[in-house]
């Protein structure tokens, strides 16, 4: 047994174990040399936690955090594209080059959070939605303002809704 299992102090273990109850899990992990185990289930999931250590990475829905959507004002983008011109349209080639310019000033914005895996993509022709998970309380407003101030390189990144909390 390992030593945070003795303990008592290893609260994941102790859950899986527990849904695992009686279940014989050894068929399912051929892997494993687990048939010579006082407890073959025990043996597995050890192991599966030391080789699953550090790698799992919750998401937004389970770690919890805030979600972004901003919309690009692409009137402005076509005013700045021609001065003057009230009847300009702007191409969707524009707009999709102006969209992912946007999405990489956002990361750089995000990355200054230190957030471990943000999700940061456009949604539709216009939008963009960013994803930050396990963001603490105290830095969600201070992201809700960085986000939602004007580009530097003058792309609007447009108003930013907040969809919600998870």
């Amino acid at each position: 047994m390992d030593a945070l299992q003795k303990a008592g102090t290893n609260s994941e273990f102790a859950n899986l174990r527990a849904a695992i109850g009686t279940n014989n899990i050894v068929p399912y992990f051929i892997f494993s040399d687990a048939t010579n185990e006082n407890d073959p289930t025990t043996f597995i999931l050890n192991r599966l936690q030391r080789e699953a250590s550090g790698k799992i990475k919750l998401g937004l829905d389970l770690q919890g955090g805030t979600a972004f959507l901003v919309e690009m004002d692409t009137n402005a983008l076509a005013a700045s594209a021609a001065p003057g011109d009230t009847n300009a349209v702007v191409s969707q080639a524009d707009t999709a080059s102006a969209i992912s310019q946007a999405v990489e000033v956002l990361r750089k914005r995000v990355d200054e959070f230190g957030v471990a895996e943000p999700v940061i993509q456009p949604a539709g022709a216009n939008q963009i939605l960013i994803q930050l998970p396990g963001l603490s309380e105290a830095d969600k407003e201070s992201a809700s303002a960085n986000i939602r101030k004007k580009s530097v390189s003058g792309i609007p990144a447009g108003e930013g809704r907040q969809p919600g909390n998870y």
